[in-house]
């Protein structure tokens, strides 16, 4: 068996930790259900019962931010917060910007931000200024950026990049050309498919890794862009996408064309675990889209009691496939998603 196969199950096993934790609560401080305290610093009881939390993000009806925002109100719910999800109809970040400010406005006792942009850096900025305790959750923040969160939740790119690399390079026989798309560039996505290509090279140097092109977050224009990427080169045997949609993207491409490809991509939503199973997809990259935000409520909760909270933590991104998929069909069963 190859190496890399065991590294595979080796993070795979990671997720049923994951999903096992999921199934008592994120965070818990106590071993039973509802409404939990924590303690302040001098070992007192420490209540967040009514405090205003805001889930501050783009594409409310994106499947993968449904997720994210799930994990944020449940958590938020369980901890007795007064959990808010203020979400965009797109992925403009100004109208984000907008939303966080009203949230500022309106009054607020925590936020949790994916940093998806630049230009929402000023939001975290001013927040954290405020004295309100902010957690970016997702999209990773450049070490070189000094915001004033309180903690940097998110996976890692380059793991899962890899990772995607590896089970495509085995099963391709390491031959052919793959194709890479992503959302959109930015730093998370642009990391990911980094990693993807460096290590394909390294694992498997007969496959050639076209450049990576921008799928966008619009359905249809989305596969309509796939559609052509295979058109343009009869060599391609498989896809990678960075991003939420781009499962059905390429499956999309894929029934369009009548090509038979070996897809990985991102997030467990339900349509995406519904084109593994259905044998469509081959596998996709688990982020910690759930368990990110619900930890990044219980961050709130510690700052707000005096509790030491870690700067940045990372999560990690097992593979789905049609071995496990049905752990995740659990998880989103639980989480109402």
């Amino acid at each position: 068996m190859r190496k890399h196969t065991r590294w595979v199950r080796a993070v795979a096993a990671l997720a049923v930790v994951a999903l096992a934790l999921l199934g008592v609560g994120c965070g818990s401080s106590s071993s039973g259900g509802g409404k939990t305290t924590a303690s302040n610093g001098d070992g007192k009881p420490c209540d967040v019962a009514g405090k205003k939390i805001q889930f501050v993000a783009p594409l409310k009806s994106n499947p993968t931010m449904q997720v994210m925002a799930a994990g944020f109100m449940q958590e938020a719910k369980r901890l007795g917060f007064d959990g808010q999800a203020l979400m965009t109809d797109d992925a403009d970040p100004q109208k984000v910007l907008a939303l966080g400010q009203q949230a500022l406005a309106q009054g607020t006792d925590g936020m949790v931000v994916p940093p998806y942009d630049p230009s929402l850096y000023p939001l975290i900025q001013q927040a954290a200024a405020k004295g309100v305790p902010v957690v970016t959750s997702h999209s990773s923040v450049p070490a070189t950026e000094n915001l004033g969160m309180i903690q940097d939740i998110h996976p890692d790119p380059q793991q899962y990049g890899a990772a995607a690399a590896r089970a495509i390079g085995e099963q391709i026989g390491g031959r052919g050309v793959v194709a890479i798309t992503q959302g959109s560039f930015n730093p998370i996505e642009n990391a990911a498919a980094d990693s993807f290509k460096a290590e394909m090279a390294a694992d498997y140097p007969g496959v050639k890794v076209l450049k990576p092109q921008v799928e966008g977050f619009e359905p249809a224009a989305a596969i309509a862009k796939a559609v052509s990427i295979l058109q343009s080169d009869k060599g391609i045997v498989a896809a990678y996408s960075t991003t939420g949609g781009g499962p059905a993207t390429w499956a999309g491409a894929q029934d369009q064309t009548g090509r038979r490809l070996v897809i990985i991509g991102m997030d467990y939503t339900r349509p995406n675990l519904d084109l593994v199973r259905a044998g469509k997809v081959y596998a996709l990259v688990a982020q910690p889209i759930y368990e990110e935000n619900a930890q990044a409520v219980d961050a709130i909760r510690d700052k707000i009691c005096g509790k030491t909270v870690k700067a940045e933590v990372g999560l990690p991104s097992p593979l789905v496939t049609s071995a496990n998929v049905a752990d995740y069909y659990a998880l989103l069963d639980r989480t109402g998603t």
